[in-house]
């Protein structure tokens, strides 16, 4: 008994010693709404796939609030005509834009790229979002 036990606990203790700590990651977002730089060093949203094969990003600071909905949401690439929602505290804008999933960890982060246009109800105000990027909470169902 004691020669098995002996060599298993060896072997489990190698395993556990190996183990390294993946390296903490600094997640954020960053765009321009009309030339107005947003821009956000921790975030409270998770990029949100519960929905099989669709893909929600939310970015929020102060009284704004950026989403996209990626339908259908496969894998990293380009995504265009993507639905696009933006509260600037005032009115809300609803829109098209593009995004770009450049890179993936399942379990950790989603990041990319980001761009869009959109309109208030009846079109009366427009808004321009640029220069979109973000490193995002990620958790791949």
């Amino acid at each position: 008994m004691k020669k098995v036990l002996f060599p298993t606990l060896l072997i489990l203790i190698s395993i556990f010693a190996c183990k390294k700590e993946l390296p903490p990651i600094d997640y954020y977002f960053s765009f321009t709404a009309n030339g107005t730089e947003v821009t956000r060093d921790s975030l409270e949203f998770y990029a949100d796939n519960l929905i099989d094969s669709i893909l929600t990003l939310t970015f929020s600071v102060d009284d704004k609030e950026l989403h996209f909905i990626i339908n259908p949401y496969t894998e990293e690439g380009t995504y265009e005509d993507v639905y696009m929602n933006y509260y600037d505290g005032t009115y809300s804008y609803y829109g098209s834009g593009t995004v770009i999933v450049q890179e993936i960890d399942p379990k950790r982060y989603i990041k990319g790229t980001f761009s869009g246009q959109a309109t208030t109800l009846g079109a009366a105000i427009e808004v321009l979002i640029e220069n979109g990027e973000f490193m995002q909470k990620y958790d791949q169902l």
